[in-house]
């Protein structure tokens, strides 16, 4: 793939995944085929923004849990009212970085599929 493709792929995807995860995210790609763009470009993203306000207003009750995909947690933060808030605070940052990290792990399967 040509360093435009790239560019604008990063460019679509740089709020949905770790910081630390871009420049490998680049290097993975510099090496896949065009097509494995517009597969990317279809990977449904969890938005860390929704994750956070989710959090901030919903956080006791798991609904974060459930947006992010753990619905197991969903369930136990929901039954447990988040803890009295005590696991509904630590959430916020959690979950934050748990979007980004689902959506990291998305674009790698959408690229491994590639490779088989």
């Amino acid at each position: 793939m040509d360093n435009n493709k790239i560019a604008t792929i990063m460019a679509q995807v740089r709020e949905y995944i770790p910081e630390e995860k871009k420049m490998e995210l680049q290097q993975r790609l510099s090496v896949m085929p065009d097509e494995a763009g517009m597969v990317i470009s279809g990977v449904n993203f969890k938005s860390s923004t929704t994750t956070l306000i989710l959090s901030i207003f919903l956080g006791d009750l798991g609904i974060d849990r459930f947006y992010v995909g753990d619905i197991g947690l969903g369930v136990l933060k929901l039954l447990t009212v988040g803890l009295f808030g005590v696991w509904g605070f630590i959430d916020i940052f959690l979950c934050y970085k748990k979007a980004k990290k689902k959506n990291y792990k998305a674009i790698l399967e959408c690229l491994n599929s590639f490779n088989n």
